[in-house]
């Protein structure tokens, strides 16, 4: 089997957790790089490759082409019909990591909360409200731009899950 991926990307590291989670190797599955999500999804969509793994944003355009088979999120997607990978993965007995494939927000030196509690507080719930507003909600929808809000204790969570997946499989990745 073969599967298409961007270098270096959430997609490629989400491909070596798969294998490692069926105890499979990288010699198991061709794993062939574009140097960009549109060639990965030309390369599935025209039947180059058998499957992709990467961001479901940019794929509207080849959706009737392609079967989703799980998003890799924690939660649901509801632009797409699919469970999530923890959930596809459990029908068969196996569990990996999710990988966050693009994280947007904001961040501060480590002090800054420490130090200054207040603006620290000011500047989350800034945040939080502009992305309540209903034109930045109509904004990021109208342009495929994740605006989900997490708040600071589950970002750093998954920016910490993502770092350590990342430092093992940082050889593999070509970094």
């Amino acid at each position: 089997m073969s599967v298409s991926v961007v270098p270096s990307s959430a997609g490629q590291l989400s491909a070596y957790l798969l294998l490692e989670a069926a105890g499979l190797t990288d010699s198991d599955l061709n794993i062939v790089t574009y140097e960009s999500g549109g060639a990965a999804r030309a390369a599935v969509a025209g039947g180059q490759v058998d499957f992709t793994i990467l961001g479901g944003e940019g794929s509207e355009g080849i959706r009737d082409m392609i079967t989703p088979l799980a998003v890799v999120r924690d939660e649901p997607a509801p632009e797409w019909d699919a469970p999530t990978v923890a959930e596809a993965l459990k029908e068969i007995g196996l569990e990996m990591p999710v990988v966050s494939g693009s994280i947007r927000g904001l961040a501060t030196d480590a002090e800054f909360k420490e130090k200054y509690p207040e603006r620290w507080g000011k500047l989350v719930a800034a945040y939080k409200a502009t992305l309540e507003k209903p034109e930045v909600k109509k904004y990021l929808e109208e342009n495929s731009i994740g605006g989900e809000w997490l708040g600071p204790e589950k970002t750093t969570e998954v920016v910490n899950r993502n770092y350590e997946v990342i430092k093992k499989y940082k050889d593999l990745m070509g970094n």
